[in-house]
């Protein structure tokens, strides 16, 4: 079964591969705007996921931006854990838009 150790927003992240570390800068905890619509110009969704002896190596997963009810975003996730059981991935988006005011709610899936 693949699982969750670690899933947070930030503005940035960087994913050092000789060091096999990852670092996250400015976790993103909440948007203070003063008008909506209002643009985030960054957002890295880091995970660190965990799989079983018996799990794929290569899964693909979902992942989705939901404001409310309303969905802002929805599309597919590679992680390739290359034969190891823990696998660090970052998504980065640029420019999204966030309509009105309400619990921006990002999540992943399998």
């Amino acid at each position: 079964m693949i699982g969750t150790k670690l899933f947070v927003c930030s503005d940035s992240a960087a994913l050092d591969v000789r060091n096999n570390t990852v670092s996250v800068f400015s976790i993103l905890e909440q948007v203070n705007a003063a008008a909506f619509p209002v643009a985030i110009p960054r957002l890295c969704i880091v995970s660190i996921f965990t799989r079983e002896q018996n799990d794929q190596s290569n899964v693909e997963l979902q992942l989705s931006l939901h404001l409310g009810n309303q969905q802002l975003f929805a599309g597919p996730v590679n992680v390739n854990f290359l034969h190891q059981m823990i696998a660090r991935n970052i998504v980065e988006m640029r420019a999204l838009v966030i309509p009105d005011p309400g619990v921006l709610t990002v999540s992943v899936s399998y």
